[in-house]
């Protein structure tokens, strides 16, 4: 699953109607949960342990895609260091 904050999604300007590309730098609980495969009890688990960053946006609980990014590459690190 690709996550790379690259990643662009279309968004409409008032004149024209064309795309403008856009990063996405935070995304909601459960659109992390399903970005690294896990269920919303990890996810928390995983802010309480400071792996996550959770910022808060008036009622609204968000996850940081960079801090995603970043956990995904240290398990990938961990998985290095354990295959040799």
């Amino acid at each position: 699953m690709d996550m790379h904050p690259k990643q662009y999604a279309g968004q409409r300007l008032a004149s024209g109607g064309e795309h403008m590309p856009y990063h996405v730098l935070l995304v909601p609980i459960d659109a992390a949960c399903r970005l690294i495969g896990v269920g919303r009890t990890k996810i928390y688990q995983l802010i309480a342990e400071r792996h996550l960053t959770l910022v808060k946006i008036g009622a609204k609980s968000l996850i940081t895609v960079e801090s995603l990014q970043h956990f995904v590459e240290s398990l990938q690190s961990t998985r290095t260091l354990l295959d040799r």
